[in-house]
């Protein structure tokens, strides 16, 4: 088939490589014009932390399979097939109501070019509030009065569900697929059951349900997820305090069956540019509808103070130690991403730690395998951390730790499972404090406690 998918950020790129996977062509549509043009020269290195993920898009555009456009009329002319990808807008940091003018406009756009001598489905893969769908659905009806919904045309909720540094991998192997609909019609059925062939073979559950519980399905999974990681978070200072050993902890919550071994894992706090956001979006959502998600709620507000526990930690113990000798050295930050395998620092836990230091005066060396001082991706860190004189970006761990008193782990980076522990204490000696200090903010050297003033932050 050929299908067009419409917003190519990270997961509208992914889920465009997943299709062509599947063996349809794709055609990506993109109103900025750098989007493509980053894309269309992946031969070089795209800004994304996927497995393979530059000779995919390389080899896929040269075949004909993957193709770019910024044109809306030329990228939805003789297709089988449109999904809307675009992000939806609004205020990150805030619980307020998302902007879905950009999501409107681009729907108003695709509505004008549609037909009476062509059946086209379109599918909304983007993450929005309850009830988006049905209205994208009025707002067709009161447009294009001379279409027939279920048989002009459907729209479908398909939400994705994707993690960064293995979205292809997710999307290739799905714990289920699912699609909402105003009232399913045989034509949309069919088409799935095209675009899906594959993952059908696989027996996959593909689940089939309204509008609602379809939207409802992709922001409850993301809203679970966030409150599971602020109770670890709480439950790992409770073991700090109480002399607890968190990964006994985790094993043996994690060995019940009805909670599961990746339950409780360790983290510096919630972040990216997916989590926040859509717990945000199913908050208004049910703000919206007169009912308070206040476990929701509490558990973002957890994550902040986890985050800012963390800073405070880190200045208090540096501030109350720092009249031992007259020098001041630096703090060495160990990873920037929101979590490893990723290039994504929306929101990452180490960005707000990273100012918090700054905004104190003290000094700051950061090392990320995906932020080195030779990266052209340095543009996106935040210009008040990039451009002030006390920051500074290492190429490598060890380059960090030999111009800083205190080490601190934030992302769980692949990398640093094969740190030279002794190499480290070596060069960390003689610093400030008589013994290394070590803030290990995800808990992977827990079993180095001895080596270091270790602390569990």
């Amino acid at each position: 088939m050929i299908i067009t998918v419409c917003g190519i950020g990270y997961s509208g790129l992914m889920l465009s490589l997943f299709l062509c996977e599947l063996g349809h062509t794709v055609k990506c549509f993109d109103s900025n014009p750098d989007v493509l043009n980053a894309i269309q020269i992946a031969g070089n290195q795209l800004n994304i932390n996927e497995p393979g993920i530059n000779s995919l898009v390389k080899n896929y555009i040269q075949s004909g399979n993957l193709n770019l456009f910024n044109n809306i009329s030329e990228a939805v002319n003789n297709t089988n097939a449109i999904i809307v990808k675009i992000p939806v807008k609004g205020n990150l940091k805030s619980l307020e109501d998302v902007n879905l003018d950009s999501f409107n406009d681009l729907i108003n756009n695709i509505i004008s070019y549609l037909n009476r001598n062509k059946y086209m489905p379109i599918f909304i893969s983007t993450t929005v509030p309850i009830g988006t769908c049905s209205m994208t659905l009025k707002n067709i009806q009161s447009i294009r009065r001379d279409l027939v919904a279920a048989k002009h045309y459907d729209i479908i909720c398909a939400p994705v569900f994707l993690r960064e540094g293995s979205a292809l991998h997710d999307l290739m192997k799905p714990d289920r697929m699912i699609f909402g609909f105003k009232q399913k019609s045989d034509f949309a059925d069919d088409v799935i059951n095209k675009i899906y062939k594959t993952l059908k073979l696989r027996n996959i559950p593909f689940i089939y349900t309204n509008f609602e519980t379809a939207e409802l399905i992709k922001t409850a999974t993301m809203g679970l997820a966030t409150v599971n990681m602020a109770f670890t978070n709480e439950l790992e200072k409770l073991c700090d305090s109480a002399g607890v050993d968190f990964n006994v902890l985790a094993k043996g919550v994690g060995l019940d069956k009805r909670v599961g071994q990746n339950s409780i894992l360790s983290n510096a706090g919630i972040g990216g540019s997916s989590l926040p956001r859509t717990s945000r979006v199913l908050i208004n959502s049910a703000k919206q509808r007169g009912i308070d998600l206040s476990i929701l709620s509490v558990a973002l507000a957890s994550n902040v103070q986890r985050i800012k526990s963390i800073s405070n930690k880190i200045i208090k113990y540096y501030n109350t130690n720092n009249d031992q000798v007259q020098t001041t050295k630096r703090v060495a930050i160990l990873g920037l991403t929101f979590k490893g395998l990723t290039t994504d620092i929306t929101e990452s836990p180490s960005i707000s730690v990273i100012q918090d230091l700054l905004n104190n005066n003290i000094s700051v060396a950061l090392y990320d395998p995906y932020y080195l001082p030779s990266s052209s991706n340095l543009n996106s860190i935040p210009s008040e951390i990039k451009d002030n004189p006390l920051f500074h970006i290492c190429d490598s761990v060890y380059d960090a730790a030999s111009q800083s008193d205190i080490l601190v782990v934030m992302t769980k980076w692949p990398e640093f499972n094969s740190i030279n522990i002794p190499k480290i204490i070596e060069l960390m000696q003689n610093k400030k404090f008589e013994k290394p200090v070590l803030f290990d903010c995800v808990n992977m050297f827990s079993q180095y406690d001895n080596s270091f003033t270790y602390i569990a932050a």
